[in-house]
């Protein structure tokens, strides 16, 4: 049983520089895929930062308090960097596409405010940024109408009110005291409120969960050039084998070993080349791409190619001669990704589609890759991908001893 294992490593020793350089070409093809994924992501409108300059009045004292304010406490910072300049530069820079939009402030904006008239403020912008417009006309026109407006009426009211009743000598203190507390409600507004990102799936967002995905398909690719290694008619060598006591399933289990062994290798020779040439390209390391993470996310696909390494000597097993085995090989990977949500999410397809889906071997690693950004996972995964290996272990065990059977007529 050992020496047919190191005989099996040895074969596929042979071949590995050919399958590498195969491998690192699809690698090539996935990284360009996911950047394509990333760039897509990031130029969606949620993920957009939109310049806003503020012009006109800017040298106010209060006016360069709030747009500090803004800056620093608001959430709007995530969506909107604000920047004070004067209105010829803000036009230059509108026009030359680096500003998406300006605000100009009337003069004595602040004084007359607080006097409690507002004047309108002049918004300006192109034709070519409908997406700054919408988001300013629905999030900060809200946010003045049902927040500054509101607190006004609150502030001058209970003044009004301190007048009317006499206490004309602590209506300015109370005035005072509401303002910082409206002004405090305003800036802590988000904590009224408890979001929960649910992410596209398994808590992953977009990118996590596409890089999952794509590591399964690329994985689950990688093994298409050993059909060439696998898949054969001549069975002679297997039945010699078994008339010397080497077992149907002692094959299978060294044909495997080798198999997953080579996987493994291949993940590790790309993890280590991907790892130099980012050390030595100008590229910067993502902040999210920590070693911690690529850590767990490597020891997880240990796990996830023990699985795979069984359906794919399932599918060598099932077939006997090479062009069926590519054929059954490849379309049966881009079918199982297809439907468990790799090239699309889970959710755009029909219900179900996704109950069927999350029945499937890919759904399951997914889910077991996915605690490696969420670091929520479950051990009924863990167990439910050693199911999956055993029952493609098998079946390409049944499907070994059916062709002995042929040759030996047992």
């Amino acid at each position: 049983m050992k020496q047919y294992t190191y005989l099996q490593l040895k074969r596929v020793a042979k071949v590995f520089p050919y399958v590498l350089a195969v491998t690192v070409v699809m690698l090539v093809g996935f990284v360009l895929l996911f950047s394509a994924f990333v760039s897509a992501n990031q130029e969606k409108e949620e993920n957009l930062i939109f310049r806003v300059a503020v012009t006109g009045d800017v040298e106010n004292p209060l006016v360069k308090l709030a747009v500090e304010a803004f800056k620093t406490m608001d959430e709007t910072r995530f969506s909107i960097d604000f920047i004070t300049m004067p209105q010829a530069e803000a036009d230059a820079a509108l026009r030359g596409g680096s500003l998406s939009a300006y605000v100009m402030l009337p003069e004595d904006f602040i004084e007359k405010a607080m006097r409690g008239q507002v004047d309108p403020l002049h918004f300006v912008t192109t034709t070519d940024t409908t997406d700054i417009t919408y988001f300013l006309k629905t999030e900060i026109a809200k946010m003045v109408t049902d927040m500054v407006v509101v607190s006004q009426q609150g502030t001058y009211g209970i003044g009004d009110a301190l007048k009317a009743n006499g206490g004309w000598s602590i209506a300015g203190e109370h005035v005072d005291t509401i303002s910082l507390e409206y002004f405090d409600l305003v800036i802590q507004r988000n904590q009224l409120t408890h979001v929960e990102e649910l992410g596209v799936s398994e808590g992953l967002n977009t990118l996590e969960y596409y890089l999952c995905s794509l590591l399964i398909l690329f994985v689950m690719i990688m093994g298409l050039p050993f059909v060439f290694l696998y898949c054969k008619k001549d069975n002679s060598l297997s039945v010699l084998l078994q008339s010397k006591g080497i077992s149907a399933a002692a094959q299978l289990g060294a044909e495997y070993t080798a198999h997953y062994l080579s996987l493994i290798a291949l993940i590790a020779a790309v993890a280590v080349g991907g790892g130099i040439a980012f050390v030595c390209s100008p590229i910067e390391v993502p902040e999210w791409l920590t070693s911690t993470l690529l850590v767990s996310l490597l020891a997880r696909l240990a796990v996830v190619i023990a699985m795979l390494a069984a359906f794919n000597t399932m599918l060598f097993e099932l077939c006997s001669n090479i062009i069926s085995g590519l054929l059954l090989h490849f379309f049966t990977t881009i079918f199982l990704c297809y439907i468990s949500g790799c090239f699309y999410p889970l959710y755009s397809f029909p219900a179900p589609i996704q109950s069927i889906a999350r029945l499937l071997p890919v759904h399951t690693a997914r889910e077991f890759l996915a605690p490696a950004f969420t670091e929520d996972g479950a051990l009924s995964t863990l167990l439910l991908l050693g199911g999956y290996a055993l029952l493609f272990f098998g079946v390409a065990l049944l499907a070994k001893r059916m062709k002995l059977r042929r040759h030996t007529g047992g």
